[in-house]
């Protein structure tokens, strides 16, 4: 089996030093192998924490609550607090709900970043704006595709 020597690209992110997640579509260069059945895709280890939540954006108001989201995400990045890189999914078929999502470093990290008077602010400032939200602390259990090393 030939293998390919692999390059970091824009949208990379290290995991525990040893896991490179590429972000975004894969294209044919992030495979480790020429054959289409031997394609390896990078990704999160076992037991990698995550939070996530479920929003519902009151009608109407989907595009407050984006701009409020993506400011509180740049407030906790630049600051170093909060995920490595978080994310907002807007589904497709109800434009109402959002998921988010983002790993962690350890539980303690998100219990930290959830004492911050800054995310209880948050949280007040999107109460106004959505009829629900569900927040989630998750860990990978199992994945899709085979992991080795390069």
């Amino acid at each position: 089996m030939a293998t390919k020597q692999r390059e970091s690209r824009p949208g990379s992110v290290t995991v525990a030093s040893q896991v490179r997640v590429t972000l975004g579509p894969p294209k044919s260069s992030d495979f480790l192998c020429d054959t289409p059945s031997d394609k390896i895709y990078d990704m999160y280890e076992l037991e990698q924490i995550f939070t996530s939540g479920s929003w519902f954006a009151k009608k109407g108001r989907e595009a407050d609550f984006i701009k409020e989201w993506q400011a509180f995400a740049d407030w906790a990045q630049e600051n170093n607090l909060g995920s490595g890189n978080p994310y907002l999914l807007q589904d497709l078929n109800n434009p109402q709900h959002f998921i988010s999502f983002g790993p962690w470093p350890t539980i303690e990290a998100i219990q930290t970043w959830r004492k911050t008077a800054q995310f209880k602010a948050f949280v007040e400032k999107v109460k106004n704006l959505c009829e629900k939200f569900e927040p989630f602390t998750l860990r990978v259990v199992a994945h899709g595709g085979s992991v080795t090393s390069a």
